[in-house]
């Protein structure tokens, strides 16, 4: 992997020095240092540990359960990449690495690697490789989700001369996809067996569709799974944007997004095994006013996990002074859970926690921060000591490059 890196930078500086402007790389450098403390009602004394660590991306999970491997995570290298050949052909990358302990294996791996080409007026791109940086993902916040993320081929159909719509801002397609199970799921003799057929290849597929009008702004996508690489895991995502309020009130937005993983609408079976459920469900509802001077914001969350049923609120408030050199601010977020384990054996609640924030910007978007955090949740304890309440403090001192 190291000389894969080493002849890419190699590469990449020799095509630079004549095609500069043909190039276009971006990227993040973000880690810190990490600091929590817990403490459990079985336990005397607190816990606690400091590592290297930039918890800007972690939410909810960063309870005491998760900072076993927070702290294997020292922080994200991120490199963006692409070339364009002419008006219409490219190629585009991204490799990261998460991984700096030594003996790690893997340190980098690639997000996406392929290229794509615009052909027909621009009516169709079709790109081939890694799959990735979809045109109908969620978009985030909270929820950063693509389906198209294997081996494969993209068909995008971005109409231009259809008379009431704007050109290229409808984009539909679909993505033939390599298997997203694993070798060893593939070859299992407990499931079908035989020759790959063309069917079993197009069971894999991907849809989407994105839209752009002046008054809103949707995404959606659909991933089909077949037997072939194990039990089905079908999953859809989507994203809603309004884009009227902001005419009467510059900067209010609301929007949404939402991933759903483990569908199952075909009831299709492997051998000896249950028709399995929805597994799991994410979705953010997020209600925003966003002026140069401050951003309030309100995100709802709603969670099926299992048997499990999970709301969660969090209101935050955070201000922009001395023409955006310093942001300061906080946030609460409060978790229940309408149904499963906890609520009915009496848990109050699933979680809360306060987050007050400090951040420097920098140049650019690159930025430092100190976050803390107290948060109060309830975990299973194990065998004989059921749920019990955690408390737990956490400080981050976050420094973010990006270029």
């Amino acid at each position: 992997m190291k000389k894969i890196i080493i002849v890419l930078v190699i590469m990449f500086c020799m095509i630079g020095t004549s095609f500069a402007q043909d190039i276009q790389i971006s990227g993040e450098m973000r880690t810190g240092l990490f600091w929590y403390s817990f403490l459990r009602d079985d336990m005397s004394e607190p816990e606690t540990q400091a590592f290297i660590h930039n918890s800007e991306d972690v939410n909810w999970m960063a309870g005491h359960e998760g900072f076993a491997a927070l702290s294997a995570n020292l922080g994200r290298f991120r490199l963006n990449f692409q070339y364009d050949l002419n008006d219409n052909l490219g190629v585009k990358f991204r490799f990261e690495s998460t991984q700096w302990l030594t003996g790690e294996e893997n340190r980098f791996f690639w997000g996406y690697a392929f290229a794509f080409g615009y052909f027909f007026n621009n009516g169709v791109k079709i790109s081939a490789g890694r799959m990735g940086d979809s045109p109908w993902g969620t978009g985030g916040p909270e929820l950063w989700r693509e389906l198209d993320t294997t081996l494969g081929m993209r068909f995008e159909f971005i109409p231009q001369r259809i008379s009431f719509i704007t050109p290229g801002s409808l984009n539909f397609g679909f993505v033939l996809n390599n298997f997203d199970g694993n070798a060893e799921s593939i070859v299992d003799p407990q499931w079908p067996s035989g020759d790959l057929t063309l069917t079993d290849i197009l069971t894999e597929s991907v849809v989407g569709i994105s839209y752009t009008h002046d008054f809103f702004h949707f995404r959606f996508a659909y991933r089909f799974d077949g037997l072939f690489d194990g039990p089905p895991f079908e999953r859809l995502l989507f994203r809603v944007e309004e884009r009227v309020l902001d005419r009467l009130l510059p900067g209010f937005q609301i929007f949404a997004n939402g991933y759903w993983n483990g569908l199952n609408p075909r009831n299709l079976t492997l051998p000896d095994e249950e028709t399995d459920a929805i597994r799991t469900g994410i979705n953010w509802l997020f209600l925003q006013y966003d002026p140069d001077w401050m951003l309030a914001q309100v995100r709802v969350g709603y969670f099926l996990i299992g048997d499990d049923r999970r709301l969660a609120i969090r209101p935050g408030l955070h201000f922009r002074l001395f023409d955006n050199l310093l942001q300061v601010g906080a946030a609460f977020e409060y978790a229940m859970e309408l149904a499963g384990l906890r609520s009915e054996l009496g848990a109050p609640y699933l979680y809360w926690f306060f987050e007050p924030q400090v951040r420097l910007n920098l140049a650019g978007t690159s930025h430092i921060s100190l976050v803390y955090r107290y948060q109060s949740d309830y975990w299973f304890a194990g065998d004989g000591l059921g749920f019990q309440n955690t408390r737990t403090h956490w400080v981050n001192l976050r420094l973010t490059f990006t270029f």
